[in-house]
């Protein structure tokens, strides 16, 4: 069964969905089970998919992979979200836009994470607390 916030794709239309409430039912789509996609940390920090957090006077700015891929790339990210725990923040990136997102959050503990729909969830810090 899907936590609160846990993000599932369906693996035969695509459709993903974040879990806003629990409901104590399986999620269904296409006549199957929707799958969880776990979140993926890139150790090396380096690659196609890692996450960064740049703090700003007023928030912080998420940049995911290398900046210089586009969406019509391969590893391109679909959306952005944050979140410090408690509120969750998403942009939503267009064809060709660079994977980069500002928002105004602040805190210790902001997580941020990054959609690639070839490859899943990318996160800035696995280890942080969910909302």
């Amino acid at each position: 069964m899907a936590g609160m916030n846990d993000i599932l794709k369906c693996e035969l239309c695509g459709k993903v969905i974040m879990i806003l409430e629990e409901g104590g039912r399986r999620t269904i789509c296409c006549d199957q089970l929707m799958v969880r996609l776990p979140e993926q940390f890139d150790k090396s920090n380096k690659g196609s998919h890692s996450v960064h957090i740049e703090e700003l006077p007023e928030g912080i700015r998420v940049r995911a992979g290398d900046v210089n891929t586009s969406r019509k790339e391969r590893h391109a990210f679909e959306w952005i979200e944050a979140t410090d725990g408690k509120n969750v923040l998403i942009k939503r990136l267009s064809p060709g836009e660079q994977p980069v997102a500002e928002f105004q959050i602040t805190g210790p503990l902001i997580k941020a994470l990054a959609y690639c729909p070839d490859h899943g969830i990318w996160s800035s810090n696995p280890q942080a607390p969910q909302p």
